[in-house]
């Protein structure tokens, strides 16, 4: 995608939903990927990203300019907690305080779109993290603002005029339950329809799509959208030879429903 010139920001803002520290799936080491490529290209990446503890959030500074921290009551009350509260008062107040925060954040997600409590996207989509986009995006005025999965399209909205809004796709989200139950399985909790999906999406200018196939898909579920094929770039590495008689299999994939699905369907009939 072309950047926007001229006297544009030499910044880029990466948003992300979810746990990135250890990297432990796909999508963590792509971001990563793309992010050290963008930081030899020059320009300054920061990532805005929810809180989820002290040694992931040192993780992730190594890897970006400047990491910003979605934390909100939660985070600061699991801190305090531990430090002055004992474990028993620490933990009925913190499971309190995330009951609220849950029905706050629920209540707000139901606002923007009907049947949110149904949709597998419109359920992911944070508000906090929301919250938090709009001053920092205020501030930094970047040239382009990438978010990761459907999920953080919000989170976009608040970019400054000129700024470049990006969503790095990953997957088709409305078609997945469809394809495990075509498999012979289901991902029930993943249901989400096409509009609903497409709603979110249409929120960016560029949509990235990790597949050939997903490309055309992509352009057929927001036509006028600019869609850009970038599959993944880690180096692959020569195959070793396995002894002639092995009858050893390795199965590489992070703990994930559908990955665990197909190797217990492997195991089953394989």
């Amino acid at each position: 995608a072309r950047m926007p010139s001229g006297g544009a920001s030499n910044t880029i803002v990466v948003i992300s939903a979810d746990p990135l520290v250890p990297v432990s799936a796909g999508g963590a080491a792509r971001l990563f990927q793309m992010i050290r490529y963008l930081r030899g290209a020059g320009f300054r990446v920061e990532l805005l990203t929810p809180y989820y503890g002290g040694r992931a959030s040192a993780g992730l500074r190594k890897q970006v300019d400047a990491l910003h921290v979605c934390g909100g009551a939660t985070a600061m009350l699991r801190h305090w907690s531990k430090e002055l509260l004992p474990d028993g008062i620490g933990r009925r107040l913190l499971g309190a305080l995330d009951r609220r925060i849950k029905l706050s954040d629920a209540r707000r997600r139901a606002q923007w779109v009907d049947g949110a409590a149904s949709s597998f996207v419109i359920r992911k989509i944070n508000p906090r993290l929301c919250d938090a986009a709009k001053p920092l995006l205020e501030r930094l005025r970047p040239r382009a603002v990438i978010g990761v999965y459907a999920w953080t399209a919000k989170a976009l909205e608040s970019a400054p005029a000129g700024t470049l809004k990006v969503i790095d796709t990953i997957d088709i989200q409305h078609l997945r339950r469809a394809r495990a139950q075509e498999a012979g399985s289901d991902l029930p909790g993943h249901a989400c329809t096409r509009e609903e999906e497409a709603r979110e999406l249409s929120r960016a200018d560029v949509l990235l799509a990790i597949q050939r196939h997903e490309e055309a898909q992509l352009h057929e579920l927001c036509p006028g959208k600019q869609v850009v094929l970038v599959e993944h770039a880690e180096d692959t590495r020569r195959a070793l030879p396995s002894p002639p008689n092995s009858k050893t299999v390795l199965f590489v994939g992070s703990l994930y429903d559908p990955n665990v699905q197909g190797i217990r369907r492997f195991m089953d009939a394989a």
